[in-house]
């Protein structure tokens, strides 16, 4: 399975290091983008993210500048003003989350707070936002998956 390239990901299991991608057209679902280091998970940013939102051409090496200029080393030193300016180079896209299955397990932020609230509406539980709990884990994960591959 090459899980490095956008274009043919397959979508099989959640990894520990993962990002959701959401078209700015109504009422179409995100998708979770997820790899086994954050390395494979930045590089694919770097690396793919423009020309698989399909940015013209006459944009890319300005935006891919611009991106490469935006993007940390690390997503411990990404935050939402981070993920603002990523999501400005991509008109018809948004990028809501980039961290860790934990961050998205654990932290509080809102996007990950919604997140765990749509999972227990899915599941049909208490639609609360709190951390996931370790029976909820695997359930989790599926749920993260787009609905074709669930």
């Amino acid at each position: 399975m090459n899980n490095l390239t956008l274009e043919n990901y397959e979508f099989g299991e959640i990894k520990e290091y993962l990002f959701l991608l959401e078209s700015t057209v109504p009422y179409d679902n995100g998708v979770f983008f997820s790899f086994n280091t954050e390395a494979e998970l930045l590089s694919v940013i770097r690396d793919q993210i423009l020309a698989y939102c399909d940015i013209e051409e006459g944009d890319l090496v300005e935006f891919q500048n611009d991106l490469e200029e935006l993007l940390p080393n690390s997503i411990d030193q990404i935050n939402h003003e981070v993920i603002d300016q990523i999501n400005q180079l991509l008109p018809s896209w948004n990028i809501p989350f980039i961290g860790t299955l934990n961050d998205l397990m654990n932290n509080e932020g809102e996007v990950e707070q919604k997140i765990r609230r749509q999972f227990r509406d899915y599941a049909d539980l208490d639609q609360s936002s709190d951390p996931i709990e370790l029976e909820e884990q695997d359930e989790f994960k599926i749920f993260l998956l787009p609905e074709w591959a669930r």
